[in-house]
């Protein structure tokens, strides 16, 4: 095929080639000859006559070149424009598809080289898009894997949680085994309900003790999933609360321990030291997870031991699951337990009272805690979305006005309204799909860079990845945003009157609608900026707050670690304690261990508390009038090791399992229960059914046990004999980084008894971090979405005011020739930009006090209508639009007046 463009300049009479204007009319021509080319090959011409009849199309060169200089020949006489409209109608009329595509990747090469003429524009938006569209596609990901994502089973949204509650509905729990008995007898709209107690037990794997969570189950909670095992059965009817020594491996432990044997049916599993036989193997994707702690993953279900059916009706420590009847209703389901639950109110009115019922959907139980601050990064992601798509409007907006004369050239050579719309369009095509490239690499990037970032105490944190539908609707959304604002400008071109268009000034763009459109997108941006950046500065401070709260202990120089004894060994309280004594001997033997202790409970863990009694005060009737109090167990002096201040009295002793049964309380509780009064020698104690009073031997300092955003709590720390757990927290104080000290903990521990291993091990400082991951990670992510859309906001303000001073040379040059003096037009310009500032001020402050109602859960000490705070953000966005407007207002400056007057 002949080459066009060569051809035309060999025919048309121009000067200068080289000349922007002159290229430009060259490849309209050029273009124009190849489609008439192309058409008349489609007919069935051969190439020599298709090409005869592509030059036959224009018949005087000198004509068409003074025409277009000038700009002013008249369409319908034009040879070409009636050479367009035949190959136009030709190509609606053939039809072809292979013509179809060769029209297309016309169209893609023709728009490839109208982007590679303008470099600057289209790296800006491409990677404008990229940012923006990359940044939410990340976060999205994270938010479909932790909280969107469905449980793995059948029909999720059916699967619910029953859990404990008082008639206010003031807190819930777990339930306790005779009302799950009962609730399940007497439910209507279960079709199925079972019980689960979380289990720790220790294996060996090679040849290093692990320890791994598992659960007791009744035979129907796997009924309630309705999973069916991969190999082998689960837990059999007959073997509820039978003690039964089976179990039933998860998909995960099976590979790990047996590397997949299907012939693992009637092997051992020892688990704490006991033998168990494996019965099944559940399937790969099957997973239960603790209602308290949606990482807590189960890898194995025993059968609940026989004692489980005399347990006391108020020991509530049985998380409960169920599933729906088809066609129930979870209102339904809640009113039919209400009814339940009065029922056994009547029947037991000592424990079950004030007694009701919750049911939630285990996945809003599971994961709405944690999506609050991933909707809220999400919705700053957004933002910054928004403030890209803006800035991507208005450079559209601005290349659409430079390019009127261009697009009225093709006009005039006879290009169709529609195909000058399907040309621009399919530059924004190559626009948006360059854009989802950069967004796709983003994402992949950002979601690995997440992944190392996001808190350990996230739901499903170790799901996150990049997967194909996040990745498509990556690509989508670039599309979209491309083509859209991509539209307007185009078919603003294609309408706009061609004559008109070629003869108009400069300032027609930034005076037009593109310019009060380019100029309302800045004020939008500003505003959104505005309201994230008072969010910011909201978290900023609320996480700076809880950070210098007093937690009540001293994290320097701490090091914790977990431990869990196997009850088949240590089958008794007493052996219990002397291994824990034994432990903390040859602990605080150790070179750089100060002294050694031991607690069930560590701060920022939560606790198990219960209602009291107190010594010459009346009882209430209701029980749960009672004073609710936090019940810790400790070994050795805890109050020392963890640097928790005693206030009165003195610390727990071994004496104090005996003879007095004495106790230390929090400073809280003292003045809650005895006001006013000196607390040490006062007695209590915890429910009617424990025998003999505890008294008071001291007073400790408060701890945030729940967290520091929370008030604290009753707190009592009672001997080990009196609260005598399998579980402990060790603690110890060390003289240096306490890092150093795990390998010797772990291998004194081993000493004592080598299938007894060490978990959760974390320094004092690890706590504190580890409880404030999840307010730090937001905080963190949202302010560098803050700077980020302060960012683009400063380049769409540099945009418009250099399109101003670019498209008002000759107003500038005016007003400097009636004797404007730099200064002055220096001012006159960035007021310009100090204008849509304040306008912007004025639409953000809507959009802050919306900030502030969204972030409401996550601010803390710190007031959310500050004006100051306002005044701070207000300030940044003044600052930015200063310097953003700096530059382009000292260009201003330098204009001559003598080329300005002259550049209309």
């Amino acid at each position: 095929m002949r080459n066009w463009t060569e051809w035309v300049k060999e025919h048309l009479p121009l000067h200068d080639f080289e000349a922007p204007a002159a290229r430009a009319m060259v490849e309209e021509v050029a273009s124009l000859l190849e489609e008439v080319y192309r058409a008349a090959l489609a007919t069935g011409r051969s190439p020599e006559a298709a090409d005869a009849e592509a030059r036959a199309h224009i018949e005087d060169w000198d004509a068409l070149a003074a025409d277009l200089g000038r700009a002013r020949r008249s369409r319908r006489e034009s040879a070409t424009h009636r050479a367009a409209e035949w190959a136009d109608r030709q190509l609606r009329e053939r039809g072809s598809p292979a013509t179809w595509m060769a029209d297309v990747l016309l169209d893609v090469r023709r728009a490839a080289r109208s982007l590679a003429r303008t470099p600057v524009f289209t790296t800006a938006v491409v990677l404008l898009l990229g940012l923006g569209v990359g940044a939410n596609a990340a976060i999205l990901s994270v938010l479909e894997a932790v909280f969107i994502k469905p449980l793995p089973y059948p029909a999720p949204e059916e699967v619910v949680t029953l859990w404990s509650t008082t008639v206010k509905r003031d807190g819930r729990g777990p339930g306790s085994f005779p009302d799950y008995l009962d609730w399940r007898r007497d439910n209507r709209t279960f079709q199925a309900m079972g019980a689960a107690q979380g289990m720790l037990a220790s294996i060996t794997e090679e040849g290093v003790p692990v320890q791994v969570q598992g659960s007791r189950a009744t035979a129907s909670l796997f009924d309630v999933f309705e999973v069916k095992p991969a190999l082998g059965r689960t837990i059999q009817p007959e073997e509820d609360a039978s003690g039964a020594h089976v179990v039933v491996l998860s998909y995960d432990i099976w590979n790990r321990l047996f590397g997949r044997d299907p012939e693992v049916l009637g092997k051992t599993l020892r688990l704490s030291g006991e033998a168990y036989a494996v019965v099944g193997v559940m399937p790969k994707d099957f997973v239960v997870t603790s209602p308290w702690n949606a990482n807590d993953r189960m890898l194995f279900w025993t059968p609940f031991p026989t004692d489980v059916t005399t347990a006391f009706r108020d020991s509530y420590a049985y998380p409960i699951y169920a599933r729906l009847r088809d066609g129930v209703s979870l209102q339904a389901a809640r009113d039919d337990m209400e009814r339940v639950a009065l029922h056994l109110a009547d029947a037991y009115p000592e424990t079950n009272r004030t007694i009701r019922v919750m049911v939630s959907p285990l996945h809003a139980v599971l994961f709405a805690g944690a999506s609050g601050p991933l909707v809220m990064v999400l919705g700053a992601a957004l933002l910054v979305l928004l403030i890209a798509c803006g800035n991507v409007a208005g450079l559209l907006l601005a290349r659409g006005a430079v390019r009127r004369r261009e697009v009225a050239l093709r006009a005039a050579l006879g290009a169709s309204r529609a195909r000058i719309i399907r040309e621009l369009m399919t530059e924004s095509g190559l626009l948006a799909l360059a854009g989802g490239g950069v967004a796709m690499v983003l994402v992949t990037t950002g979601i690995a860079a997440l992944r190392g970032f996001l808190p350990s105490t996230l739901p499903r944190v170790l799901d996150v990845a990049v997967d194909g539908p996040v990745l498509g609707s990556a690509l989508a959304l670039s599309l979209l945003t491309s083509l859209v604002f991509g539209l307007a400008p185009a078919l603003q071109a294609a309408r706009a009157s061609h004559v008109e268009a070629l003869k108009e000034g400069n300032e027609g763009g930034y005076r037009g609608w593109r310019g009060r459109v380019r100029r309302g997108f800045v004020v939008a941006q500003l505003g959104l900026t505005l309201a994230l950046l008072y969010g910011t500065v909201l978290l900023v401070g609320s996480y700076m707050r809880v950070r210098q709260r007093d937690q009540g202990f001293d994290p320097n120089n701490i090091l914790t670690a977990s431990v869990t004894l196997a009850a088949s060994r240590y089958d008794t309280d007493e052996a219990r304690l002397a291994f824990f004594q034994e432990v903390l001997a040859r602990l605080e033997a150790l070179p750089g261990v100060r002294q050694a202790a031991a607690v069930n409970r560590l701060p920022f863990e939560g606790g198990t508390n219960a209602r009291i009694t107190v010594e010459g005060r009346p009882v209430p009737t209701d029980p749960n009038e009672r004073p609710l109090v936090e019940r810790k167990t400790a070994v050795g002096d805890y109050l020392s090791v963890m640097g928790i201040p005693l206030h009165e009295g003195r610390s727990l002793e071994v004496a104090d399992a005996s003879g007095i049964r004495g106790v230390v309380i929090n400073q809280r509780m003292a003045e809650r229960i005895w006001p006013g009064e000196d607390p040490l020698g006062k007695h209590f104690t915890f429910g009617d059914a424990e025998p003999g009073w505890l008294t008071v031997v001291g007073v400790a300092a408060d701890v945030s046990q729940w967290g520091l955003e929370w008030g604290t709590l009753n707190e009592a720390y009672r001997a080990y004999p009196l609260y005598p757990q399998r579980t402990m927290y060790l603690a110890l104080k060390t003289d240096g980084a306490p890092e150093r000290l795990v390998g010797e903990v772990r291998r004194t521990l081993l000493a004592l008894d080598p299938n007894l291993p060490l978990t959760k091990i974390r320094t004092g400082r690890q706590l504190v971090s580890d409880h404030l991951d999840q307010r730090e990670f937001a905080t963190a992510l949202i302010g560098v979405f803050a700077v980020l859309a302060l960012v683009l906001t400063m380049v769409g303000i540099y945009g418009i005011i250099s399109y101003f001073v670019a498209h008002q040379t000759h107003e500038l040059g005016v007003r400097m020739a009636l004797g404007a003096g730099r200064g002055r037009l220096l001012r006159y310009v960035l007021g310009r930009g100090l204008a849509l500032a304040g306008t912007g001020v004025a639409v953000g402050v809507l959009g802050a006090y919306s900030a502030t109602r969204v972030l409401r859960s996550l601010i803390f000490g710190v007031s959310s209508t500050s004006p100051w705070t306002f005044a701070g953000a207000v300030g940044v966005i003044l600052t930015a639009t200063t310097v953003a407007a700096w530059a382009p207002a000292r260009r201003a400056t330098r204009v001559d007046p003598a080329r300005a007057l002259q550049s209309e």
